[in-house]
């Protein structure tokens, strides 16, 4: 029983002399061994039991080991502290003969070794201390481990040890439980096992205690025997093998190696070399005439692979890389040069023309500035003015300060201002030593002792007391309750110090105001200072008061800051003291520079070095400063700024205009050194509490450099250089929230160049190892906003973590992070230029690397729901490139991480700037588009490795204002992975965006990524054909976990705003290349109401607030693939996008799709090529709204869907009241080739594919299903009864329909709505058309709708083709076959006779059935009859015969039609009367294809408007004026309008003439002149055709007046007119141009009688009018019309008389009344038409005006107001022709008379 062995133990313990029985072996213990063992065990009372019998901690074992020794080999720390707090000696001799390799391990450092004493026993050396050993490690062993001397197997053991459970606790055994139950075996040690007849453990075979007594090792191989010690063979090895540094093994010597470590060679001998290698050491004279290879074994020489190098030394040579020169993407290579540092050792100005340091800085000497100056002294590198300390007793100088020696205590005398060096007293407990006496230790009571109360705990180990906790009284706060809020103010009495008695200066008095939080009288609250603030600043004399700035406009009072006032924590400005700085005269620190400030209003400076000041003040600054710098070793810089109780004052940790560096390792060595490592550290701390300070760690507004965390290594060797950069900035927080008072702006790091939070270099060199870690701490516990790293310049990059490759066999690391928390905005990194996380960068491509990465981390918190967190942010400046990198290059790890938890926004990354302008390879100007990437690589070299971006975005708490959660927001493209290749190389980039909304806000507004670039993808690759291997992977999930109850929407993808160059959108995408591309979108809320909109994908072409004119249609592809080269097409792209809604919505309408366009196009899949693998999967999985809802798979308005590829598939399931779709659209053209899935089980319809106005074609590979317990449909189609509205659905693929409520395969309404189907419905199974059919119809066509079968449609019961709508229309290959009757109205389509010249066509078995009588047949062609004719099968074909043309249309063109039909000519044409299927559609389309609509008008146009100007002109030669010679100019212009007649089109014509007239009076009678006038004719037909035509025309008139009042003229006329026209054909306008040829001649004679009122002028006239037309040529293209050159002419008569008026006002200004009425008759034929014919046909037809071939009279009734004044007269007339359809002209007229 296991109390039993306890009691055993005990009893060996304490009273055995010689010998005990334990799970060991036996066997003697030596004392230097139980001190270990008990002190490994922290068993601290049988330590003190050992002690207390007066054996030695420093006793030794057989090999000269005391306990300390043991646990240094063992590497037990543990041991070793506790030997050494009880007085062990932490560096005893015995160290010396510890492995090397074991004490570096042990302590870092290398102990200098010597010859192992011979073994001498411990004196007094007793029986007893054998025993007292054994025994305690028997009881060690049977207790387990256990320090407290239970039996509890809670904690771990040390060798052989059990864990929780092991022996100990209940089951490890008390004393109940005992009876009669067996003893169970107890457990041994590794390596041994029980042994029930010695009842001791025995070692396993093959295992052995080697002198140890409690454990079985295994033998070491090459240890001489005799040799080994427990698990070490120290120095026994046999020859040819040593340990090398490790006991614990023997190592093969390598041969010529003068220092080896285990099985390496650090240092061979004088003339060999490990070569890099090593395992072993090759004689450098081998291969000394092959540079850069290594000797073999069998002698030959290969290339130094562990060197870099790779090829053939004997052909071609060794190179470490291919020669070529590279890097990621087309970003500038940030290859750091500064040459101060490299030339200058920090420590000068490098001038570079001359090659050399110019100067070194004050304290520097030496060409390279690496010496001190005279009376400077040399601390580890750094020059310090020698301040002569050694002139004081026990002082010695140590940087820039004295300081005492070891050993004197430091005293500062108050009296003479000077440090003394005193000798040490020894002083009480509780007391310590200050000057010549002991005083009490702060933190004790008066009676120096630690009180008792609860709050206070002493340490005895340091004879400390300090207060751990406190219960803060009044209004004090803080952790030390030292703290008053800045709503009180301070008041001191004779109990001291209060806070809370009375309220600050600036706010209400107490009695009135309890918790101080009202403003005082001319105070108001400022959300910005988060105080009162004073708001009048002008005094009583109407003076604006010292330190503020008054704005007259605003009324608003500043405080003059460029003066040095501030707003102070009273809430009235106050002058800034002078600058608090803690270095100024240095720029580098590698030392600890503490500047505290407490309510003093001034800004400070941890450091502010400068090289000089003058007395303008006027600064220079060095080129470089440094916290911690080292170029060799370690070196720590350390920035400790404590700022309480201020306004608005400024604290920067470093503030400089030069390059800053906070750590920075500059390792220029060439030297090969492994272990030679350099550290440099440094670390900026500021704490600042209860102010409005604005912080910033490091701070320049130049265009220089800042660095965070920088190494820079080159050389040979395995040197370690490690930079650790730490930025730690707080506004404290009290316990219950934030400190009263804490505002102001945070700033980890602000410049205007370069910014690096870790940036990791290496050039040259092999074997570099390079470690760069930034870190930038910050949190806010008031209000402001927070930036990680803020650049101001565009021109500036910004890079969290960047490694730069330029060495091979090289470990080259960089780690940034930067973790924020605040209550405002907060801003992971700001800037607006080039921005990146993480990104790695290389310069060649080298054979061999080691460890080449880089990893960036931002963490974002914002407490504010009125503000955002943001990882990255780029405000972007115009017209500026600015892009942004999560994660960029090989190895580049980028993780965002942005969250608000008070309800607030939050995005990964945001980028304002869309656009910027740069030359294009033609110097030309163009505008281009932003980037953003969350991974990114772009390289011909170095495959398998990972560009990996991750981000995370949420929010939790509530608001009921509408906030923004957004992964990536870019105004300009988005790429959340992509990679371009040149070369087969395995590229990989994953990009993962998570937005998860843990929320109760209401209205949210969730997106993976929103753009409005002309790119954005989820997953994108491109390249040059040659890559089968890279792997690109986009993640996007969007995830909603709480009830939304307002109107929120939930998107992977988004973009709603114009792009005036369109978008392409793309979930998967590969462009030329093979390799593999997945783009994944989830967009799901699991628990809580659903937002009541959620996408896959959103794209619509503009805002409801955008000007629609200017929206480009966009395009979406769910998987997408694209090659220039169709012979190199191949590849992988998989597209998936998942939409799910766990619950319903919230809202009554709630909407799930997984593609949504409106005004654009979208693709399932995509393929230029059928090589490529392309597929694309929506699944869509939802609820719907309250009462009703949309889940499609894909949607569009105004679009184009395209469902296709094979393996591609569209998967929707309604759980609720919203209807199912796969795909819906709204004046759009769907085409569906790969599968439709739709499934209702919660009541509402199912749609396969819905269209409202549009197009569908259900494909081949087509197949639709559809199952639910609602209505289903497979396509379901409306129009509106309108040309403008029709819409068609086509099935050529497969249909299947499942339920028991109505099925319809396809259903149709409207009077445009038209069906046809060459494919296969399935309803419940079963193969079926028409009629009722297992609870459904195959095709329902209502309102109109029109089903246009060209399959077969077989029916087991009767069809009725009224019953199915009406409008079933048999096409070619069609039929209906029925096993009971048929009857019913069946068209017949045009299709059926098109592209033939047969006057008989025939559909073969179109019908089969017990009967057709009842069948009426419908021909929907009018140049057919439709009739059936039974065959010889039984059933029965459909025959077309033909109409002669003669029946349809006048002889002229019937026998232009019937020769042509008869020669075959021109199937265009016939088809297209074919397809016509009444008298008056056939009419039309007959007068739009022979150019009868239009084209006969042109002559009567023609003449109208020359008679219309001929009778303005001759007017003018009517005049009563008879001067010698008369001058006119004049406009006129026309309108005359005519309605359709027939097929012939009506138009309108507006003429606008311009002439001039001049005759001159040959003698009484007659006069002779000239004219000219120019016409445009513009003609706008009612069917959308138009003509132009452009006239010039000469005129001679000759006048004949007598005094009896009869005038005559005649008048001859010649032109040239020039123009064209377009007509409206059939389906298609037409251009041709036209030329004419003019001429007249023009006699009219009058007679005016003066009847005394009025005037009476009947007159006679006779004109012959006429022109020559040339030929008129439409084109090629098969229905455009050649149109012969003719001659038209008119000989008309006229007859009529005019009455008229004359008003005479003055002189000069009169007015002229006229009607008129004429009769005219032609005598010629000026309708006779033109001669036409359509291409690709014989013979011509006539293109004439029917209605007016015969018309020979007409009349003319004429009203006419002529106005003169002067020379000047206006005029008008109105005439209506007495004609058919009675057309009017109007003419309006200016002339001005010389």
């Amino acid at each position: 029983m296991k109390i039993n062995k306890k009691i055993c133990a005990l009893l060996a313990f304490l009273l055995c002399g010689i010998s005990v029985k334990s799970y060991a072996a036996g066997g003697t213990v030596s004392v230097a061994r139980a001190f270990y063992e008990l002190a490994r065990q922290n068993n601290v009372e049988k330590i003190e039991t050992l002690l207390q019998r007066g054996y030695s901690v420093e006793s030794v074992d057989e090999r000269g080991f005391n306990a300390v020794c043991l646990s240094v080999v063992r590497q037990d720390k543990k041991a070793y502290n506790v030997l050494t707090a009880y007085g062990a000696n932490a560096t005893p001799a015995c160290l010396k003969k510890v492995p090397d390799s074991f004490y570096r391990l042990f302590f870092g450092i290398s102990a200098a070794q010597s010859a192992v004493k011979e073994y001498t026993p411990d004196e007094p050396y007793l029986l007893g201390t054998a025993a007292l050993a054994a025994g305690a490690i028997t009881a060690a062993y049977i207790f387990r481990g256990d320090t407290d001397g239970s039996s509890g197997g809670e904690e771990e053991g040390g060798e052989g040890g059990g864990g929780e459970g092991e022996g100990g606790g209940e089951e490890g055994g008390g004393d109940e439980g005992g009876g009669d139950e067996p003893e169970p075996v107890p457990e041994c040690p590794a390596n041994s096992h029980w042994d029930e007849a010695s009842e001791q453990c025995l070692c396993d075979p093959g295992f052995d205690h080697y002198g140890s007594e409690t454990g079985c090792y295994p033998p070491i191989a090459n240890c001489e025997e005799g040799g080994q010690y427990a698990d070490t063979c120290p120095d026994n090895c046999v020859p040819g093998y040593g340990n090398h540094g490790d006991i614990r093994r023997c190592y093969l010597n390598i041969e010529h190696c003068a220092d080896q470590d285990r099985n390496s060679c650090r240092q061979c001998e004088t003339g060999y070399d490990t070569y890099g290698n090593p395992d072993k050491c090759y004689s450098t004279k081998t291969c000394e005439q092959y540079p850069n290879s290594i000797p073999t074994d069998d002698g030959t020489c290969v290339c130094n692979e562990y060197r870099g190098y790779h090829g053939d030394p004997y052909n071609g040579g060794c190179s470490q890389t291919d020669g070529g020169d590279y890097q990621e993407g087309d970003e500038t290579i940030e290859e750091w040069n500064n040459y101060n540092e490299l030339y200058c050792n920090s420590h000068g100005h490098y001038d570079i023309e001359l090659k050399t340091c110019s100067y070194c800085y004050a304290g520097y000497d030496g060409d390279d500035c690496s010496k001190c100056a005279e009376n400077y002294l040399d601390f580890g590198g750094l020059c310090f003015a020698d301040l002569q300390c050694g002139n004081n007793p026990h002082q010695i100088q140590q940087n820039d300060e004295c300081v005492c020696e070891d050993g004197y205590v430091t005293y500062y005398n108050d009296e003479t201002q000077t440090l003394q060096c005193l000798e040490p007293m020894e002083c009480p407990l509780h007391y310590e030593q200050y000057g010549t006496e002991c005083v009490c230790k702060s933190g004790f009571d008066e009676n120096c002792e630690c009180p008792e109360e609860e709050g206070y705990t002493y340490y005895p180990d340091s004879d400390t007391c300090i207060r751990t906790s406190y219960v803060c009284e009044e209004k004090w706060t803080g952790p030390n309750c030292d703290i008053c809020p800045i709503e009180y103010e301070i008041t001191i009495d004779s109990d001291g110090a209060h806070c809370g008695n009375k309220c600050a200066p600036n706010r209400a008095p107490i009695e009135q105001n309890e918790d101080c939080t009202e403003c005082g009288v001319g105070y108001q609250f400022s959300s910005t200072d988060n105080n009162c603030i004073r708001v009048d600043c002008v005094d009583e004399n109407n003076q604006v008061i010292e330190g503020y700035l008054y704005d007259d406009e605003t009324k608003q009072c500043t405080c003059d800051t460029e003066n040095g006032w501030r707003m102070g924590v009273s809430g009235v400005c106050e002058q800034r003291a002078d600058d608090l700085i803690g270095m100024y005269n240095s720029n580098i620190n590698n030392s600890t520079i503490t500047v505290e400030n407490d309510g003093i209003l001034r800004d400070i400076y941890g450091m502010k070095p400068y090289e000089s000041m003058d007395e303008e003040g006027n600064i220079t600054y060095y080129g470089s400063v440094y916290n911690g710098l080292t170029a060799a070793g370690s070196n720590e810089g350390n920035i400790n700024i404590t700022n309480k109780n201020t306004g608005g004052n400024f604290v920067y940790g470093i503030y400089s205009q030069s390059d800053i560096y906070n750590a920075a390792v500059i390792h220029n060595g060439t030297e090969e050194c492994q272990g030679c490592n350099n550290y440099a550290t440094g670390k900026i701390n500021i704490k600042d509490v209860n102010s409005g300070s604005t912080i910033y760690g490091m701070y320049n507004s130049s265009e220089n450099d800042i660095y965070n965390a920088f190494t820079y290594a080159t050389g040979d060797g395995k040197t370690m250089n490690v930079s650790t950069g730490e930025i730690n900035i707080s506004k404290e927080t009290e316990e219950g929230g934030a400190v009263s008072g804490s505002t102001g702006k945070i700033v980890g790091i602000e410049g205007g160049g370069n910014i690096y939070n870790a940036y990791s270099n290496s050039i040259g060199g092999v074997n570099v190892n390079s470690l760069a870690t930034g870190s930038i701490n910050i949190t806010h516990a008031g209000t402001g906003d927070i930036t990680g790293i803020s650049g101001t310049n565009s021109a500036g990059k910004i890079n969290n973590a960047l490694a730069y490759l330029d060495s091979p066999v090289s470990n080259i690391v960089a780690s940034g992070s930067i973790v924020l928390n605040g209550n405002g905005n907060v801003f992971g990194i700001s800037g607006n230029g080039t921005i990146t996380n993480s990104e790695t960068q290389f310069k060649k491509y080298y054979y061999s690397i080691g460890d080449f990465y880089s990893e960036g981390t931002i963490d974002v918190t914002s407490n504010s729901e009125m503000s955002s967190a943001i990882g990255i942010y780029s405000s972007g400046s115009n017209n500026t490139k600015t892009s942004i990198y999560n994660a960029k290059g090989y190895n580049a790890t980028g993780n965002i991480i942005a969250k608000n938890t008070n309800g607030g926004s939050a995005y990964g990354i945001y980028s304002a700037q869309q656009t910027y302008n740069a030359e294009d390879e033609k110097k030309d100007m163009g505008v281009y588009y932003n980037n953003t990437y969350n991974a990114f690589r772009s390289s011909q070299v170095y495959g398998d490795g990972v560009a990996l971006g991750n981000i995370e975005v949420s929010i939790e708490g509530y608001s009921n204002l509408t906030q923004q959660v957004t992964g990536i927001f870019a105004a300009g493209n988005v790429y959340n992975a992509y990679a371009n290749s040149g070369s087969d190389v395995k590229l990989e980039t994953i990009g993962n965006i998570n937005v998860t909304d843990n929320s109760t806000v209401s209205m949210v507004n969730l997106r993976g990524i929103e753009s409005n670039g002309a790119t954005i993808a989820n997953a994108y690759s491109t390249g040059q054909n040659e890559n089968t291997a890279t792997v690109v992977t986009g993640n996007i999930t969007v995830t909603n976990t709480d009830t939304k109850n307002g109107y929120s929407t939930a998107a992977g993808i988004w973009t709603d705003s114009i792009n005036p160059q369109g978008t392409q959108l793309y979930n998967a995408a590969l462009v030329n290349d093979k390799n593999t591309v997945e783009g994944n979108i989830t967009v799901e809320s699991t628990r809580g109401r659903a937002p009541n909109l959620m996408y896959g994908i959103y794209a619509t072409s503009h805002r409801v607030d955008e000007d629609e004119s200017e929206a480009q249609p966009k395009t979406v592809y769910n998987a997408f693939y694209y090659n220039e080269k169709e012979g190199d097409a191949a590849g992988n792209v998989s597209g998936t996008i998942n939409v799910t809604a766990s619950t319903q919505s919230a809202m009554s309408d709630g909407q799930y799709y997984g593609i949504y366009v409106d005004n654009g196009k979208a693709y399932n899949a995509y393929s230029s090529s059928a090589n490529a693998n392309v597929v694309g999967t929506i699944n869509v999985d939802a609820y719907g709204g309250s009462n009703e809802g949309v889940v499609a798979g894909m949607y569009g308005n105004m679009a184009y869907l395209d469902n296709s590829g094979t393996g591609s598939s569209i998967n929707v399931i309604s759980r609720g009241k919203g209807s199912a779709y796969g795909m819906k659209g709204d004046n759009a053209q769907i085409r569906n080739d790969a599968e439709i899935n739709v499934e209702s089980t919660g009541g509402a319809d199912a749609y396969g594919i819905y269209i409202d106005k549009g197009s569908v074609v259900n494909d081949v590979n087509g197949v639709i299903n559809v199952s639910g317990t609602g209505n289903n449909y497979g396509i379901y189609a409306i129009s509106d009864g309108t040309p403008a509205g029709t819409t068609s659905v086509e099935n050529r693929g497969k249909i299947n329909l499942n339920g028991e409520k109505e099925n319809i395969g396809i259903y149709a309404s409207g009077a445009t709505a038209t069906v046809s189907n060459s494919g296969t419905i399935t309803i419940n199974g079963e193969e079926c058309s028409g009629g009722d059919c297992n609870n459904g119809a195959a095709i329902k066509l209502e309102n109109g709708a029109v089903f246009d079968n060209s399959g077969e449609v077989d029916s087991e019961s009767a069809i009725d083709f009224d019953a199915w709508g009406e409008n079933v229309v048999l096409n070619t290959g069609g039929s209906f076959e029925s096993e009971d009757d048929i009857s019913g109205t069946l068209q017949v389509s045009s299709d059926v006779v098109k592209d033939t010249f047969s006057t008989s066509s025939s559909v073969e078995n179109a019908l089969s059935a017990e009967s057709i009588d009842d069948v009426e047949l419908k021909s929907n062609s009018y140049l057919y009859t439709a009739s059936a004719e039974e065959n010889a099968d039984g059933k029965y074909d459909v025959v077309m015969n033909m109409k002669g043309f003669d029946e349809v249309t006048d002889a002229d063109k019937a026998s232009y039609l019937a020769m042509n039909y008869q020669y075959a000519q021109n199937s265009d044409l016939y088809n297209a009367l074919k397809s016509a299927s009444t008298k008056s559609e056939y009419d039309q389309r007959e007068a739009d294809i022979l150019g009868t609509s239009v084209l006969p008008n042109i002559a009567q146009e023609n003449l109208k408007v020359q008679r219309s100007l001929d009778r303005a002109m001759m007017s003018e030669l009517f005049t009563k004026e008879n001067k010698d010679v008369r001058k006119m100019v004049g406009a006129d212009g026309i309108y005359i309008g005519r309605d359709d007649h027939g097929t012939l089109s009506g138009y309108d014509i507006m003429s606008q003439s311009m002439y001039a007239l001049y005759d001159k009076r040959l003698n009484n009678k007659y006069r002779l002149g000239a004219g000219i006038s120019f016409t445009h004719i513009d003609t706008d037909y009612n069917n959308d055709s138009s003509r132009k035509s452009f006239m010039v025309q000469g005129y001679v008139p000759l006048t004949y007046t007598n005094a009896n009042g009869i005038t005559a003229v005649s008048m001859a006329r010649l032109g040239f007119a020039d123009g064209d026209y377009r007509r409206r054909g059939y389906e298609k306008t037409y251009e041709a141009d036209t030329t004419e040829i003019t001429y007249g001649w023009l006699n009219e004679l009058r007679y005016t009688m003066n009847l005394g009122a009025v005037n009476l002028t009947p007159f006679i006239g006779l004109n012959a009018t006429g022109w020559y037309q040339d030929a008129m040529d439409e084109g090629d293209d098969s229905l455009a019309l050649r149109v012969d050159s003719t001659h038209i002419f008119s000989l008309e008569s006229a007859l009529g008389l005019y009455l008229d008026k004359d008003i005479e006002f003055s002189e000069d200004n009169r007015l002229n009344i006229a009607l008129g009425i004429g009769y005219y008759h032609e005598f010629a034929d000026p309708y006779r038409g033109m001669d036409a014919h359509i291409n690709d046909t014989f013979g011509n037809y006539k293109l004439r005006d029917i209605e007016h071939i015969n018309s020979r009279d007409r009349g003319i009734l004429s009203a006419r107001i002529n106005y003169d004044y002067k020379d000047f007269s206006v005029y008008g007339e109105l005439l209506q022709y007495l004609e058919k359809e009675y057309p009017i002209k109007v003419d309006v007229g200016l002339k001005y008379n010389f």
